[in-house]
């Protein structure tokens, strides 16, 4: 069973890093567009249309491409003051809790992206000056928060894996 989920996890660490080098794309993307819109603006007083709705885009994308690796690398802020002085083995039950907090918060994200993806659909949903449609990018949204619920799974299961013994 674990060696079924190690190998799943391993697909799904490729998928990850396809995912964050896209994001990082966008990320880049929307630095030379805004580079160029504030150098068209004041240079030659000719700004690029729509870098406003674009970079709000790209930052959608980004944080959406980008859950499920910085999920799958613990790069989510965590304070630990308290819990650092705790016993190790209290500690990892409140581990094990929050993982499970943040699985079910992902799953929720996820199912809420999805159910507003439809919505948007049928009501035809579209950027102001571009028209470009939001369903597929509240998809994008809901496929970035069921892989990082998967990771916070796959953290789950080793967890529990190592509070167990095994």
């Amino acid at each position: 069973m674990f060696r079924i989920i190690e190998t799943i996890e391993r697909k799904i660490s490729h998928l990850n890093l396809i995912m964050i080098t896209i994001g990082i794309s966008f990320l880049v993307l929307g630095m030379f567009l805004n580079t160029g819109n504030i150098g068209g603006r004041y240079l030659f007083r000719a700004p690029i249309r729509s870098t406003y709705e674009l970079t709000g885009l790209f930052m959608v994308f980004l944080i959406a491409l980008g859950w499920p690796h910085t999920t799958e690398v613990k790069g989510h802020v965590s304070v630990d003051i308290l819990t650092s002085r705790l016993p190790d083995s209290i500690r990892k039950v409140l581990d094990i809790f929050t993982l499970f907090l943040g699985l079910v918060s992902f799953v929720v994200l996820g199912w809420s992206s999805v159910l507003t993806g439809i919505q948007f659909h049928q009501v035809g949903n579209q950027t102001d000056l571009l028209r470009i449609p939001y369903m597929p990018i509240a998809m994008l949204m809901a496929f970035g928060a069921f892989l990082a619920a998967l990771m916070i799974f796959f953290q789950l299961v080793n967890g529990l894996k190592k509070m167990i013994g095994r």
